[in-house]
C-alpha cells in the first residue's frame, strides 16, 4: 500500500471493497465510486480518514446560467429590433416584414430561454471539513445518493467515539 501526503491529508491507494487494514467487514456504504467504512471515506482513488473529518454538509450547486443567458440576450435584441422596425418606419409597408420577422425570432428565442431555464436542475455536492480544509469531495444530481453517503459518514463519525 502506498501513502502520499496531499494538502495535509493522508490519502492512500488500496483495493476497492476494503478498508485501510484490508478488511471489508466494517463497510457502511458502497456504490460504484464511493465507499464509507468505519475508518475511511474512499472516493475513487482518494481516501480520507474519518478521524480527520470534523464536519460534513450537502450543498446545492446552481446550474450553468449561460445556457439561459445567451438565448435571453438575443431574444431581447431581436424583440427590440422588431419593435424599432415596426414603430419607426417612414413608409407603412416597407419595414413590416422585417419587423415581424424580428418579433417572431425574438419570441422563439424567449420560448427557448424559458424552457432551458425550467429544465436546468441543480446538482448537489458533499463538502467535508478536515484538519486541512473544507473541500467538495463528490457531486451528484441525485440528492438521495448524497443523503445515503452523509448518513453512512455520520455513523462512521459517531462510531469513532
Amino acid at each position: 500500500m502506498s501513502v502520499m501526503q496531499t494538502d495535509g491529508e493522508r490519502k492512500s491507494e488500496q483495493p476497492i471493497g476494503t478498508d485501510a487494514t484490508g478488511n471489508s467487514s466494517n463497510l457502511l456504504y458502497t456504490d460504484q465510486t464511493i465507499q464509507v467504512t468505519q475508518t475511511r471515506l474512499i472516493i475513487g482513488n482518494a481516501s480520507y480518514t474519518v478521524a480527520s473529518i470534523s464536519s460534513l454538509r450537502i450543498v446545492a450547486i446552481k446550474p450553468n446560467q449561460s445556457a439561459f443567458q445567451w438565448p435571453s440576450a438575443f431574444a431581447g435584441f431581436f424583440l427590440f429590433m422588431g419593435v424599432l422596425f415596426l414603430a419607426f418606419n417612414s413608409h407603412p409597408d416597407s419595414h413590416i416584414p422585417a419587423g415581424l420577422f424580428f418579433l417572431l425570432l425574438g419570441g422563439i428565442l424567449t420560448f427557448v430561454a424559458v424552457n432551458v431555464r425550467k429544465r436546468s436542475k441543480p446538482t448537489f455536492g458533499l463538502r467535508i471539513t478536515t484538519t486541512a480544509q473544507e473541500q467538495q469531495v463528490f457531486s451528484s444530481p441525485n440528492l438521495e445518493t448524497l443523503h445515503s453517503i452523509e448518513l453512512a459518514l455520520q455513523r462512521a463519525i459517531d462510531m469513532r467515539g
